[in-house]
């Protein structure tokens, strides 16, 4: 297994506005430690027992390794729980698990159940429009649209 580092784009509600956050993952050896760090709301917090069990309900045991997530920019408050999905994301590609070019041009915002299903989240509509509006290299208007299509379908089955 190769121990690495890995970054996922992700989002922040602060307000009516959409803020970009970089989710990053280092994984190495050392005493067992899961970390975070970035301006974090008790919500996020809490997600280091909601991403360990979710992974290991739905995939895969994470090694005992030390884990350090940094969620920036540092100086903006991140609440709730939509950045579950793109914490185990980038611990899953850090430790090995998953290949870090199956994240790149990907936005991941939700809520992990403890089986590992994505709950939905309060915003995730403005976070998909934000995107297709953007356009930017990091987050293509197709993988959006698909998000957003995905979200209206899902809201439509509630």
């Amino acid at each position: 297994m190769r121990l690495s580092f890995s970054r996922v784009l992700s989002a922040a509600m602060c307000g009516m506005e959409v803020i970009p956050v970089q989710v990053e993952a280092d994984v190495s050896n050392g005493l067992p430690l899961f970390h975070m760090v970035g301006y974090l709301g008790a919500e996020v917090r809490e997600a280091e027992e909601r991403v360990r069990t979710a992974i290991q309900n739905a995939c895969a045991a994470l090694p005992p390794k030390r884990m350090v997530i940094n969620l920036s920019p540092g100086n903006v408050r991140k609440r709730g729980t939509s950045y579950d999905l793109p914490i185990a994301l980038a611990v899953l590609a850090a430790a090995g698990l998953l290949q870090q070019e199956c994240l790149e041009q990907v936005m991941a915002v939700g809520e992990l159940g403890l089986d590992g299903s994505v709950q939905g989240i309060p915003g995730v509509l403005a976070i998909a429009a934000k995107a297709i509006v953007k356009g930017d290299d990091k987050v293509p208007a197709i993988s959006a649209a698909s998000i957003l299509a995905k979200t209206a379908r899902d809201a439509v089955m509630l």
